[in-house]
Formats: C-alpha cells, sequence, structure tokens
C-alpha cells in the first residue's frame, strides 16, 4: 500500500475535486470544470499577502514551502459538492510544510475541507502550514479545517482571511491530534456588511497541549463576527483557547455576542487556560464586560496586537492580564472620584444613585 492508501481519514465524502498532499508532493486527483484546483505557483500575486515573514512559525513556512494548493472558484459559480485536500505526514521524523491560497471570487459559493492526518499514529513529524482566504464582495465560502495528526507531530498552523462587501465566510475548526501545536486564526472584516462566523471543537487527552488564538479585525462599519469553541480535557491534556482582543475602527460596528462555549474537563489533571475577550469599539459605544459597562476607546490592530504580547508575558508569571488592569484603574479613578463628591456633598451616600447622576 501507498503512503496515502496507509493515512487514516475522518471524512468519508462525495467531493467536486480532491488532492493529497505529503512529503514527496501533491497530487490533484479530479477538480471541476472551470475550476482553479492546482499545484500553487510561487509567483501568484496574492501569496503571502495575508501572512508574510512576520512571525517565526509562518517566516519558516514562507523560506521552505514546496508543497502548496491555489482553488479560484470564478464569479458567479456554485459548487453543490465540496473541494477536499488531505496534508499528511507519511515519513517519520520527517517536515511538511503546506500552503494553501485560496480565492472566491465575486458572488462564487463553495466549501473547502482540509484535513491533517498521520500515516501511523506513533509516526513523528513536524508539520507547519499557512492558509490564505480570500472572500470577494457577495461570495460565500465555507472553511473546514480538521487536524487529527499523530500524537508525536508538533504542529503550528498560521490561518488568515480577508472577506470583503456582503461577503460571508463560516470557518469550522477542530483539533483532535498532534502531541503539541499552536493554531493562528485571524479575519479581516475589510468591506461593509462582510460577515465571519468561527465555530471550533477539540479534544485532548494523555499529554496533549493544544493553543488555538484568534483574532477578529473590523476594518469596515456594519460587519458583524461570531465566535464559538466547544472542548474536553482529560489525564494531563492541556488547551489554551479564546477570542483575543477585537479591533474596530468604525462607530458603526455592532459585533454580534461571542462564546467560549463549554469545556468539559475529564477525570485527570487536564488544565484550560482562557483568554478573556475584551471588545474594542469606537468611540462613544459601550462594552459589556460582564460586570457593567464601560465605554469604549478608539485603538487600532497595533495596539490590540501589542495587548497580546502583553497578555502573554503577564500570562506566563501569574499577573493580570491588560484588560482587567484597565478595569480596575477605572475603577479606582471612580472611585477617587466618588470619595472627592462625598467631601464636597455630605449627604450624596445617602440618596439614591439616580439622583445623584441628575
Amino acid at each position: 500500500a501507498t503512503a496515502d492508501e496507509q493515512v487514516e481519514t475522518m471524512l468519508d465524502l462525495d467531493v467536486a475535486g480532491l488532492a493529497t498532499v505529503d512529503e514527496a508532493g501533491i497530487v490533484v486527483e479530479r477538480a471541476p470544470d472551470g475550476v482553479v484546483f492546482a499545484p500553487l505557483p510561487e509567483d501568484d500575486p496574492r501569496l503571502y499577502s495575508l501572512v508574510g515573514w512576520n512571525e517565526k512559525f509562518a517566516a519558516h513556512n514562507a523560506a521552505v514551502w514546496r508543497n502548496g494548493l491555489l482553488v479560484r472558484v470564478p464569479k458567479g459559480v456554485r459548487l453543490e459538492q465540496p473541494l477536499y485536500v488531505r496534508i499528511a505526514n507519511a515519513q517519520p521524523g520527517s517536515a511538511l510544510f503546506w500552503r494553501l491560497l485560496v480565492v472566491a471570487e465575486e458572488g462564487a459559493e463553495f466549501t473547502l475541507i482540509e484535513e491533517y492526518a498521520s500515516a501511523a499514529a506513533d509516526l513523528s513529524g513536524y508539520s507547519n502550514a499557512v492558509a490564505e482566504l480570500f472572500v470577494e464582495p457577495g461570495a460565500k465560502l465555507q472553511y473546514v479545517s480538521v487536524q487529527n495528526l499523530s500524537r508525536e507531530t508538533w504542529h503550528f498552523a498560521t490561518h488568515h482571511a480577508r472577506v470583503e462587501r456582503d461577503a460571508e465566510l463560516d470557518w469550522v475548526a477542530g483539533g483532535f491530534g498532534s502531541k503539541r501545536g499552536k493554531i493562528r486564526i485571524q479575519n479581516d472584516l475589510a468591506g461593509p456588511g462582510a460577515t465571519s462566523r468561527v465555530t471550533g471543537a477539540y479534544f485532548a487527552d494523555g499529554s496533549q497541549h493544544l493553543d488555538y488564538d484568534t483574532f477578529q479585525e473590523h476594518i469596515a462599519p456594519s460587519t458583524e463576527s461570531d465566535f464559538a469553541f466547544k472542548g474536553a480535557l482529560r489525564e494531563t491534556a492541556r488547551a489554551l483557547a479564546g477570542l483575543d482582543p477585537v479591533a474596530a475602527r468604525l462607530a458603526t460596528l455592532v459585533p454580534d455576542e461571542r462564546d467560549l462555549g463549554a469545556v468539559v474537563l475529564l477525570p485527570g489533571l487536564a488544565e484550560l487556560r482562557v483568554r478573556p475577550h475584551a471588545v474594542e469599539l469606537a468611540v462613544g459605544d459601550e462594552v459589556d464586560d460582564g460586570r457593567r459597562r464601560l465605554p469604549a476607546r478608539r485603538r487600532d490592530g497595533d495596539d490590540a496586537r501589542a495587548d497580546q504580547r502583553v497578555d502573554g508575558h503577564r500570562m506566563s508569571r501569574g499577573q493580570p492580564l491588560q484588560h482587567d488592569v484597565r478595569v480596575a484603574e477605572r475603577q479606582q479613578v471612580e472611585g477617587q472620584a466618588g470619595r472627592q463628591a462625598a467631601l464636597h456633598d455630605p449627604d450624596a451616600g445617602e440618596r439614591p444613585r439616580e439622583e445623584q447622576r441628575e
């Protein structure tokens, strides 16, 4: 049997396009008429425009990848069956660098599924993946990424999408395999009316460690994003998952609710660490942080990413996160203001709050 035939898959699908990838290269077994479903050329103009060299794992991928797939569905084309690509570590001790570039042209509708797997349950390896997704005006893309690598494989991936005017991206992420791994997910809502929905599930046991780092950037007005992750951990497995700060630049944004969902800790010493979500809107809007409503500050993506770096440093030392620090500082300032007001009006503390505000 070939290495591809040895790889167990979680999915059994009737698909319109099929490609398989391993250390030896990429094989496109079939593709729909009129759709580009082919090896990714190194001179594609969109390559590296969303994921470049600004992070060490992405830079490693950009420097040495050789196996990639270009998916381009033309304007107005709707595919009834999904496109499917399987990325398999097939050789013990090897490294597989994979790159995916997807373009859903204006008004196109289709589903793309990628599955990461290993040729054997005990196969050791290293997996480094990058996906760049472009959803053009009015297009609808459902992107499903399932990771079921062996328990001896380290997996790092960066997925970045740009969603244009009135386009929709439904993103489904599943994490079940690998020994250690980190997955970065970023959506740029770049056009008015753009929508992204990220739904994830993970299960880890033994000594697995899974990390999902997400970022939704609302660049244009009237955009909407939704985020939900659910998972289960047992034995000594660990997971880090959550919604990092959402950067919003325009005042007409109204984000949808966000939910880290339910996490089940099964018997053992399993550990879940969740990043608290901090939604940054425009000046004059309000944010409900779970305790009370606070006026939001206008901040750009660079500020939010800086907070992520600071939060990572603080979390490693058990220190409070940036969002909690800001809330504490605000409470301290308001407390001082209240004490000063009481000095000037001794009866203020005896009146109802509504009357005090008047």
